[in-house]
């Protein structure tokens, strides 16, 4: 742990590019679990190593689904789960999610959404 927090923030990356994303089927029950944790969250301390943006979303979905390690070496700071690693570690076991797992470059997410 790196000791280096600093204030979380929350917005929207529509139409933002990626290049592997995971489709994560949960019943409505459990989705609705999801949204009301997320609406009734404070925003989280942000940390590079220890709390990004793709720790929360593995602490949030692996009830869920059963995700690879998805860590590696975060610059000098140490190791953690990052973007960069939870998708490799996603395309070397692309066999085990099948066509749950979008492969690709320059793939767009939708620019809005409706959770409500």
């Amino acid at each position: 742990m790196t000791g280096i927090y600093t204030a979380g923030a929350w917005g929207d990356d529509g139409a933002t590019e990626y290049d592997v994303s995971l489709k994560v089927d949960m019943t409505a029950s459990q989705f609705k679990d999801v949204i009301y944790f997320l609406k009734n969250l404070d925003t989280p301390a942000y940390n590079l190593v220890d709390n990004n943006c793709t720790t929360f979303a593995y602490s949030l979905l692996s009830p869920y689904i059963s995700l690879p390690a998805g860590s590696g070496w975060i610059g000098p700071l140490g190791q953690g789960k990052n973007p960069a690693d939870l998708g490799q570690d996603l395309r070397e076991k692309s066999s085990t999610y099948g066509n749950k797992l979008t492969t690709g470059n320059g793939l767009t997410s939708p620019s809005t959404t409706n959770c409500n």
